[in-house]
């Protein structure tokens, strides 16, 4: 079977995704995984961390058995041990915020390369749609690699700090409820967290779209999408974005069981396409654009058809 135009530029996207996502990933581990050893060898080696490990795997086995008996029993001794652990690190906590500090700003660095690589995607995705154009994926990235660091340095910024809110939000609903409701806080607690990152995209999604299609910078991307944005889209946005997140992940973490994590080459680069494409296409679709799936497939918005048939109604024949 000969594969099309269209479908062999998009699996040289994949590839090509894969592959900058590969090296940035490996160059920023590496580096990163050099300071953390200084804090795994002095923490997560210790007698108090074996402890705490032990006594979450009870918890997460009695919340798999759904067993109510034992629920009570592992969560006390949970917590026990998490606020012996505690105490353990609190007398290392100079060295723990010094080498914490340095691995967040590197994992910071690393989710902007990634956010660069993103908008290059981004920028091939929106030829394709727009025109059914195919730029060589690194030369455009050297063509707009000033306008992806500008987008790359806000979406830190600003991911950074709404992630900093969910995490002490959901950390606290966590902390509240394990005392009493196992299976509900750790439930409760996975709803959260896929809450967050769907609101998150919701909100932020709008962004890389804008900036590409409109030539405009990212603080006034951000701007314009969130001053135009009506609590029923956002409510829309974020129910599928929701969904989307649960689906990846599960399909995501149930294959690399199976195939012991080589899944990952194939669900990183194909998740990171997924979820830019949905931008484009909510982004396409808000502003009554048509767009190319192929060469064949064109999607015109209602507005437009109906413009179109209302031209040809008022030519004569």
């Amino acid at each position: 079977m000969i594969s099309s135009p269209t479908e062999s530029a998009n699996k040289t996207l994949c590839y090509k995704t894969l592959l900058a996502k590969f090296i940035v990933v490996t160059i920023f581990v590496a580096v990163i995984l050099s300071f953390a050893k200084i804090l795994i060898s002095s923490i997560f080696y210790s007698e108090d961390f074996k402890l705490l490990v032990n006594a979450f795997r009870e918890v997460v086995k009695d919340f798999i058995n759904i067993s109510s008996e034992n629920a009570k029993e592992s969560s006390i001794l949970f917590k026990d041990a998490l606020k012996t652990f505690l105490l353990f690190v609190k007398s290392k906590v100079v060295n723990i915020i010094w080498v914490s500090v340095i691995i967040v700003l590197l994992i910071e660095l690393m989710k902007f390369s990634s956010y660069v690589i993103d908008y290059v995607i981004g920028v091939n995705i929106n030829q394709h749609m727009s025109s059914m154009c195919h730029s060589p994926f690194f030369t455009t990235m050297f063509e707009n690699f000033k306008n992806a660091c500008r987008y790359a340095g806000f979406k830190v910024l600003v991911t950074l700090m709404f992630n900093v809110i969910s995490i002490v939000l959901v950390f606290s609903v966590f902390i509240s409820l394990i005392d009493n409701y196992i299976i509900l806080t750790l439930s409760l607690t996975m709803f959260l967290t896929f809450a967050f990152i769907s609101l998150r995209l919701a909100l932020l999604g709008g962004i890389l779209p804008k900036m590409i299609c409109e030539n405009i910078g990212a603080f006034k991307s951000f701007k314009e999408c969130f001053s135009s944005l009506k609590l029923v889209d956002l409510w829309n946005k974020f129910s599928s974005y929701f969904i989307i997140c649960v689906v990846v992940y599960v399909v995501s973490i149930l294959s690399a069981i199976v195939t012991y994590n080589l899944s990952f080459i194939i669900t990183i680069p194909y998740a990171t396409i997924l979820f830019i494409s949905l931008k484009f296409v909510d982004y396409y679709s808000t502003t009554q654009k048509k767009y190319y799936i192929t060469f064949d497939d064109i999607i015109v918005p209602k507005l437009l058809r109906q413009n179109d048939e209302n031209l040809l109604n008022d030519v004569d024949i």
